[in-house]
């Protein structure tokens, strides 16, 4: 029997989670792409070090590796409210006492590291462990391992991962990040490319092919506000956003789910699409501006 109580509970906490969200895309609509130069880089960078990235938000992160092409960074929220509830919590001592640890890990290329970014702590080994060993949880909470973090008060919940609004903040702040990792390429303005299999690993990550539904080969598909091509051989979805639309700060939706959010560019590109209907994508796809 669901229990009332927990009910209006996990509602209100929907109702301040939903609030915070809007507030975080509002932020996001008067950011820049762009980082600053610090006066103190990490030329040094070390395994284990806590930088931080300035721009309109501060963006932090943990070096958990060194490659040959740059430092593997796991992101750290400063958005507590938005963050999971299995998210591990970090005391640092900085613009801000305490981030989460979050999903998102990314490739900052030491250019970028040598220039923007700022050591602001760093954890023990002791520490680091914990920390990874908490990404990994995250992952697979991401990958849809665990039922939805508010199951335990609503058990009819069929869903799983973090929730439908904490996985639109995961999905908003990793476009965010990557875009400032691109920004002085003008990868954002020029080409913006989503891995399809990034949102939509439970539904089609061993879901049966859809190959035989339709014919292969390349169709292009009229949507209000662009023009789509679609190559079903390479699993290329195009997007050529409307001229008016450039420039501007927009969202992309594809099956009630949010690719992108973040200034339009001419171009959108989303890849490893699986075989499906043309009809299906036409009515599924939609590229609005963020009033």
């Amino acid at each position: 029997m669901i229990n009332k109580s927990s009910m209006k509970h996990e509602n209100e906490k929907d109702s301040i989670i939903k609030s915070e969200l809007h507030f975080y895309i509002s932020m996001l609509k008067k950011s820049k792409k762009d980082l600053e130069k610090v006066s103190n880089p990490c030329t040094d960078v070390s395994v284990g070090d806590i930088i931080v990235l300035y721009g309109d938000l501060p963006t932090y992160g943990l070096v958990r590796e060194l490659t040959n092409s740059g430092a593997d960074v796991i992101f750290l929220s400063s958005n507590l409210i938005l963050s999971s509830v299995k998210a591990l919590k970090l005391r640092i001592n900085h613009l801000i006492n305490l981030v989460a640890v979050s999903p998102i890990e990314l490739t900052v290329p030491y250019d970028v590291v040598s220039k923007y970014a700022e050591r602001v702590g760093r954890v023990t080994n002791e520490q680091l462990n914990r920390i990874l060993e908490n990404f990994e949880l995250l992952k697979d909470v991401e990958n849809g391992k665990y039922e939805d973090e508010r199951a335990y008060a609503i058990p009819s919940l069929p869903s799983v991962g973090f929730g439908e609004l904490k996985e639109e903040y995961y999905r908003l702040e990793r476009d965010r990040i990557v875009g400032l990792l691109n920004f002085n390429k003008q990868v954002a303005y020029d080409l913006i490319k989503v891995n399809f299999m990034d949102y939509f690993p439970k539904e089609y990550g061993s879901a049966p092919s859809l190959k035989m539904l339709v014919a292969k080969g390349e169709h292009t598909i009229r949507i209000e506000n662009a023009i789509m091509k679609y190559d079903e051989t390479k699993g290329i979805l195009e997007m050529f956003i409307a001229d008016e639309y450039i420039g501007k700060f927009g969202i992309v939706e594809m099956y009630d789910k949010i690719l992108y959010a973040g200034i339009l560019s001419k171009m959108i590109e989303v890849f490893n699409v699986p075989s499906l209907p043309v009809s299906m994508i036409k009515e599924n796809v939609k590229v609005y501006l963020n009033d």
